[in-house]
């Protein structure tokens, strides 16, 4: 799926996200990117953007699920439980 290559790519090149913050920051570039190719009207570039988001919001959650605690003191969270 090219949801996970996008995902495995992106974790070898950039690693884990350091915390939710940057993840955000992230997700709004690539989600104003998926505005622009929608109104736009592509197809291809819709898919590929749509591929970014999910992949960016993907990786936050496996983060996350990983309960790494220096992301939940970068992001702000409280202990996972």
């Amino acid at each position: 799926m090219a949801i996970v290559q996008e995902s495995q790519r992106a974790h070898g090149k950039y690693g884990n996200p350091t915390s939710a913050h940057e993840s955000l920051g992230v997700l709004i570039e690539e989600l104003d990117e998926l505005r622009e190719a929608i109104h736009d009207n592509s197809g291809t570039r819709t898919y590929a953007e749509a591929v970014q988001v999910s992949s960016v919001a993907y990786r936050l959650a496996l983060t996350i699920e990983s309960r790494d605690l220096s992301f939940f003191h970068r992001s702000g969270f409280v202990r996972p439980e």
